[in-house]
């Protein structure tokens, strides 16, 4: 089931696409079928960010392709 809603989500939705590539450890959890896997390593994607901004942004990305990957 997780197999096809990630490749729904990169044929149809340019932004989880993005977040797809930009987060393949977020992507691999998904993959695995692990919804809460994903979300954990997502809630790490901004360490070691230069700043607080950038590490914001990527946590965000993160958890947003994981929680709308969940949705799917």
């Amino acid at each position: 089931a997780v197999q096809g809603a990630l490749a729904r989500a990169r044929y149809h939705s340019p932004f989880l696409r993005l977040e797809l590539d930009k987060r393949p450890e977020v992507a691999a959890a998904l993959d695995r079928g692990s919804v809460n896997q994903a979300i954990e390593i997502a809630a790490k994607c901004g360490a070691g960010a230069s700043d607080e901004g950038s590490a914001l942004r990527r946590q965000r990305g993160g958890l947003a392709l994981a929680v709308g990957m969940g949705d799917l």
